[in-house]
């Protein structure tokens, strides 16, 4: 039980991780775009 538990828990972490990294890709394409727009 504490096997599937821990499986559990390492997926959560690793899929929180994969979206932190996610957003934070977005947010600096967001930035790179909105310099760009901006003149």
């Amino acid at each position: 039980h504490h096997c599937v538990i821990f499986k559990i828990f390492v997926t959560v972490t690793a899929g929180c991780e994969t979206i932190r990294c996610t957003l934070g890709i977005f947010e600096r394409v967001r930035e790179s775009l909105r310099r760009r727009i901006t003149f």
